[in-house]
């Protein structure tokens, strides 16, 4: 779910958070942050309330985001718990965004960047080898959004594993099929990109990405077995902190 009006910043927050969440919020200084957070929540509770079985007859007061100690967002029902689910946010500007799923095993990450120039020291820094020259191949009018997509598509990565920017963003290494013959700039509808990571060597997960006006939104999808959870010290404890 995306939205970009803003409706619950119309709103008495406490109409729609529970009492800890008040108390989140006015802990919170900077108008800036506390408006970004409010519209995350208003978006997850209102994509919880559509999608969720558990949720869809209660208000949206009684629908608790909480978070795990690596800031990974999930879905808690005041006195009641917290719900099956893997569930992500995020927000730039005036729209936020988020994504839910209730398949076991599979882990979700959702991304939105606003498409500006960076440099390439940016690139240097944060992207691999390979990474780096998915962008340089490219003519240079295509570079920004093609930087903009791989970060994107990094960070939702990164969330999906439950981790966000606490790893380093060369841990994952995303991967743009056919990036040269289908240039990414104005691509419409949803396209596909590969993400592998060293905490599971040989193993490669999807992810989507599409342009919404001058921002690439991305969704990235890692999904584990059994015998996957199992696999390495680091996904076993990724996957059951989450």
């Amino acid at each position: 779910m995306l939205d970009e009006d803003m409706p619950g910043l119309a709103i008495e927050p406490k109409a729609y958070l529970a009492v800890e969440e008040l108390a989140r919020l006015a802990d919170m200084r900077f108008p800036r942050r506390r408006t970004e957070w409010l519209h995350g929540r208003w978006t997850a509770k209102k994509l919880l309330q559509r999608c969720h079985p558990v949720c869809s007859s209660l208000p949206l007061s009684e629908i608790i985001i909480k978070n795990e100690l690596t800031g990974m967002p999930y879905p808690y029902r005041q006195n009641g718990g917290q719900m099956a689910g893997c569930l992500s946010i995020s927000h730039r500007d005036r729209i936020a965004v988020s994504a839910l799923t209730l398949v076991p095993f599979l882990q979700i990450g959702v991304d939105l960047e606003k498409v500006e120039p960076r440099q390439a020291s940016f690139v240097a820094d944060f992207f691999t080898p390979m990474e780096f020259e998915q962008v340089y191949i490219l003519p240079p009018d295509d570079r920004p959004e093609t930087i903009t997509l791989i970060w994107s598509a990094k960070e939702a990565a990164l969330k999906a594993l439950g981790q966000g920017l606490r790893l380093d963003t060369r841990t994952v290494e995303i991967t743009i099929p056919d990036l040269i013959r289908m240039s990414c700039i104005g691509t419409q509808g949803w396209s596909r990109f590969e993400v592998t990571t060293r905490l599971t060597p040989g193993k490669v997960w999807h992810g989507w990405w599409r342009d919404y006006k001058n921002y690439v939104l991305t969704v990235a999808a890692l999904c584990y077995n059994d015998s996957e959870k199992n696999s390495s010290p680091e996904v076993k404890c990724l996957v059951e902190s989450n």
